[in-house]
This record gives C-alpha cells, sequence and structure tokens, in this order.
C-alpha cells in the first residue's frame, strides 16, 4: 500500500491555457537555462510556440534556448 499512496500524492494535473509567455519572462527564462546548462553540465530547453507538444518539440521549427 506505500506505493499506492506514494503514486497517489506525487499525481499532479497540469492546466494549460492558451496564453503566450510574456516575452520579457520568456528572456528570464531563458538566462536562467543557459546558465544552469554551464553551471551544472545539462542540456535543458525552453521551447516556445509549439502546439504540438513536447513529445514533437525535437522535430518542430520551435525556438530553442542554446
Amino acid at each position: 500500500m506505500i506505493i499506492k499512496a506514494a503514486i497517489k500524492e506525487r499525481h499532479t494535473v497540469r492546466k494549460y491555457t492558451d496564453q503566450a509567455i510574456a516575452d520579457d519572462f520568456v528572456g528570464l527564462l531563458q538566462a536562467r537555462i543557459k546558465e544552469n546548462n554551464k553551471n551544472y553540465s545539462l542540456n535543458m530547453a525552453l521551447v516556445t510556440g509549439n502546439a504540438e507538444g513536447i513529445w514533437r518539440s525535437s522535430h518542430s521549427s520551435a525556438s530553442l534556448c542554446s
């Protein structure tokens, strides 16, 4: 039962909207991602403008943070 309780506790439902993230906030996020990638040897990216979802982002023309 411990595993079932943990699954139930960690379950989340995300609510998305059709509102775009403000350009200035996108810039802040991209700067933080770039800094964290450098400092922690990560390869994270912020994908914007992709209505297909994250699973197809590697094949789309969405903007990526490098």
